[in-house]
């Protein structure tokens, strides 16, 4: 039997903007990590992480002084991103 994926938050880091954003629960991130490292690519002063638990990550973003942001614009469109 195949074990099912367990869904996950993406957490979005903006250290250009100081800002954050909780993305999901979602199954697949390959379309917000491809984002990511665009932005990368591009200068951007980004990263991303995945965690089990929408709450600890809102709480891990104000413990690091950021601000949240469910906007954040990074280079994949929102087709490609699933949003």
């Amino acid at each position: 039997m195949r074990k099912r994926p367990s869904p996950f938050v993406f957490v979005i880091v903006d250290e250009d903007a100081k800002t954050y954003a909780v993305k999901g629960p979602m199954l697949d991130d390959q379309a917000w990590t491809n984002a990511v490292c665009k932005a990368q690519e591009m200068g951007r002063q980004v990263h991303c992480f995945t965690t089990t638990n929408r709450d600890s990550a809102i709480s891990w973003g104000q413990t690091q002084g950021l601000t949240q942001n469910e906007h954040i614009l990074l280079t994949a469109s929102s087709s490609e991103r699933g949003t």
